[in-house]
């Protein structure tokens, strides 16, 4: 059982998510400062982290990968307000060219709510 308590938690649940979004914002963090790690009811981040946060598609365990890759595709189109290209949009957030990711829409029937295209 852990003994720790829910303040001492914070830094570690901090460099957890540090440690697995550091790659997706094309930095090396070293430091967090320690106003960052505070006992009170709020915690700050940068905007930038945040907007990085990765996106949980809703499918279940016996989904097909189409099935999972449409869900994810068609959650970060979502999040992204359907804008494909440019920084911090559908294109960049996934990893994919602009190209790649409008094919794998045409594949998997992925069209832009309201234009029936």
């Amino acid at each position: 059982m852990r003994s720790g308590s829910p303040a001492e938690d914070i830094p570690l649940l901090a460099w957890h998510f540090i440690a697995r979004r550091q790659a997706k914002l094309a930095r090396a963090v070293k430091r967090v400062p320690e106003r960052l790690m505070t006992s009170g009811a709020t915690l700050a981040a940068d905007p930038a982290f945040l907007e990085a946060t990765p996106v949980v598609p809703a499918v279940g365990p016996k989904a097909s990968l189409a099935e999972a890759e449409r869900a994810h595709i068609r959650a970060v189109l979502d999040e992204c307000g359907w804008k494909i290209s440019g920084k911090g949009n559908a294109a960049d957030r996934l990893g994919l060219k602009r190209s790649t990711l409008q094919f794998r829409m045409k594949k998997l029937g992925l069209a832009r709510p309201g234009t029936g295209e």
